[in-house]
Formats: structure tokens, sequence, C-alpha cells
């Protein structure tokens, strides 16, 4: 998970890569909170903590992924993978060798289907056509897209620390959950996860490139000075735009 730091003055924060858990559990340590929103509200009730405003200046615009920062998510994928190599038992590939062949199946059928687990399945399907040493049956095709299936089976596992520090977070600056895969399949995480309360808005787009992050900033008229994108760090999106061309991929 990335924890976001802020900094001693509880101004404009720093968002440098550091842990905001022991902060966040600190709840009455907290002040200056935003006065007359519902979640204000709820954390003043909550942790008895007296609300005050906080300068339009003050509050930034937070842009937060949703699958392995909110909620453990690639283990299950790689889950699906090995049960795929495991049913595939080709006689010379390697798994990192097969993982090959499916990552450039990935790479060409992003650009079309984007991501998720259902496009996963369809991706192992595809790889199990290449790849395999036997003769194709349905129900074997029907057996590897079950692998995908199993994915969104899964409990959704909030990585530790989340729910306290977008509680933190959510009372000083606007959340937005933007992330990239299937919309139907991530508004059910979301939903399940429970954290929705906690974001003002959600975006969920095929990529999460330059493009996607001027057309968020236009759409929800952010200012890029007071918006930050959550990578391995947070940054700012000024700066991000000055770097990159519009179609440039996000790191």
């Amino acid at each position: 998970m990335v924890c976001i730091g802020i900094c001693q003055s509880w101004g404009r924060p720093s968002f440098s890569v550091a842990c905001l858990r022991d902060r966040a559990r600190q709840a009455t340590k907290y002040d200056r909170l935003p006065h007359g929103t519902q979640l204000a509200r709820l954390f003043h009730e909550k942790h008895k903590v007296a609300v005050q405003p906080v300068s339009h200046t003050e509050r930034q615009n937070l842009l937060i992924d949703a699958d392995d920062t909110l909620w453990e998510n690639n283990i299950y994928f790689e889950q699906a993978f090995e049960s795929f190599c495991d049913f595939l038992a080709h006689s010379s590939l390697t798994p990192p060798e097969v993982r090959s062949v499916l990552d450039e199946i990935e790479i060409a059928n992003a650009r079309v289907h984007g991501y998720g687990s259902k496009n996963f399945g369809h991706n192992l399907k595809q790889c199990y056509q290449h790849l395999a040493e036997r003769e194709i049956r349905a129900d074997d095709l029907a057996r590897v897209m079950r692998f995908a299936e199993e994915i969104l089976e899964q409990p959704i596992e909030l990585i530790d620390g989340v729910p306290e520090t977008l509680e933190y977070l959510a009372t000083r600056h606007d959340l937005t959950l933007f992330t990239k895969g299937d919309p139907e399949e991530q508004k059910l995480k979301v939903q399940r996860s429970g954290l929705g309360i906690y974001f003002g808005h959600t975006a969920i787009v095929k990529e999460k490139n330059a493009a996607a992050y001027r057309a968020l900033v236009r759409d929800r008229r952010l200012a890029p000075e007071r918006t930050w994108m959550e990578l391995e760090r947070f940054s700012n999106l000024r700066d991000y735009f000055a770097l990159r061309s519009p179609d440039s991929q996000t790191p």
C-alpha cells in the first residue's frame, strides 16, 4: 500500500511514501477537519474531535488507485496463472516461459479489450489454444476460463491500514478513485470493499495514461497544481503533464 505522509504544518501535503497508519490511528490528535461534510461529522462522532474548517488552498485533489493499493488483487491472478500452468502441463516450457507468451497476448489484447478478470480469462484461453500439446476440447477451454472466473469469487481483502488512512485523508482532502479495468467489475469491488464513502468521485478508464489524466482534470475541473496521482509516491499532475505527451503511458 502507498501510505501518504502529511507534513507537520498540517498545510500543503508533502506526499512522500511514508507510513500514515500510525498517525491515522492517533485520531485524538487530529484537528482542523473540514466543516459541514458528512464524513467530517462521522469522523467527529467516532473520534470526538472538534471539527474546524480547512481552507480551500489547503485541500488537495488526491487520485488513488484501487487494485493492490486498497485491496489485494494481483495475488489472485497469480493463483489463476499457477492453476493454468498446472493444467497446461507443457512438456518443455517453464512457467516463466509460458508467462512470456501470455504477456505478449495480454499486451496485444489490452489495447482493444482492456483489463479485468474476464479479459484475463480470454487471454488464458488464447494462450492455451496456442500452447496446448493435446487435442483442444470445449471442456478444456471452459476449465481455463473458470480459472479467471474464480478471481471474482475471492473475498475483498483490504490491505492493512487502508480504512483508517482513507478516513483521515478524506477529512482533509478530496479523494478520487482513479483506476483501470472492467467498469462493472471495478464497481463491484468498490461496493464490496465498503470504501466508497471516502471518495467523492470514481473514474474507471481503459488505460491510465497522460490523456486519461488530462481528461479527468478537464471533466472534473481540477487544478493540476493541487492534484496528485499515486504511483510509487504521490506526484503532482502539473509536473507530470510537463514531462509527458498526452498519449504517454503512466509508469
